[in-house]
């Protein structure tokens, strides 16, 4: 099989082709985060081409070799990296839009015994994957990559509100109408204080983090956990829909420290 040709790597980065070249050494069909060809689909002849060019070029980096009688070996800490994100026994993927961002930046942390690999897209034809010590480095990496740093709330909230109710008093805060968000809250149980600071965070234009763990349980059961992080310059916030899967389930706000959120995590890992 694979034999390891060098020092494992902190990162490495791949072309769609050459992790596409790894996956096929691996098996696998894909991992979260490969998006489809962007130029179109390729032809069974041009993807045939396209797995010869990647293997040079694996070749050429010295991310790969080529035995006497043909065999092609990938770099042990390579297939390590990728595999984890292939076969994964635990995974954090993590959706982020920055301040004014339209469409989010996107990591996808992966565990596999004890390879820890954190994926990220710089490009969408390029995958860096970051070879980490432990989940603990991991989810210092997820938060780094959230813009997440969030002391103990000076006051501590935590409510239920309708779903709906949820959505449009956001939508009249980032329209400039906090009166109108504040009053759809308060109209649905929430304390007027947490109604006016929860609408004063939306206003700000705040950082948003959608975050999801995923755990293997065996026979292809996955336990997932989903929940937003909502953050400006003075509060953080959590978010999470409620058991139910009715439209109008209330979710559950709250305010949230750091230390709370990789506690969160710790539990999807």
């Amino acid at each position: 099989m694979n034999e390891d040709i060098s020092l494992r790597p902190l990162t490495v980065m791949l072309s769609r082709e050459e992790l596409l070249a790894v996956l096929n050494v691996l098996r696998a069909a894909t991992i979260p985060g490969l998006d489809r060809e962007p130029s179109g689909g390729l032809t069974p002849e041009q993807e045939a081409f396209a797995l010869v060019v990647a293997r040079r070029a694996l070749l050429a980096r010295e991310l790969a070799q080529m035995r006497a009688d043909g065999e092609f070996l990938l770099q042990r800490a390579l297939l390590a990296a990728v595999g984890a994100c292939a076969y994964a026994q635990a995974s954090i993927l993590a959706y982020h839009w920055p301040w004014g961002a339209q469409a989010p930046l996107r990591l996808f942390g992966h565990v596999r015994g004890d390879d820890v690999v954190a994926h990220t897209r710089p490009d969408p034809v390029l995958h860096r994957f970051t070879v980490l010590p432990s989940n603990d480095a991991l989810i210092e990496h997820v938060l780094a990559f959230c813009q997440f740093e969030a002391a103990p709330p000076r006051v501590a909230f935590d409510f239920t509100v309708p779903r709906q109710d949820f959505a449009d008093a956001r939508q009249f805060a980032i329209a400039g109408n906090a009166t109108a968000a504040t009053a759809l809250l308060v109209q649905d149980g929430v304390p007027d204080a947490a109604a006016v600071a929860l609408v004063a965070t939306w206003a700000a234009a705040p950082r948003v983090s959608v975050l999801q763990t995923l755990i293997q349980q065996g026979n292809q059961a996955v336990r997932e956990r989903e929940f937003t992080l909502v953050r400006d310059d003075q509060t953080a916030w959590w978010v999470a829909p409620t058991p139910g899967a009715e439209a109008q389930a209330p979710v559950r706000v709250k305010t949230a420290s750091g230390d709370e959120i990789r506690a969160l995590l710790a539990g999807g890992l």
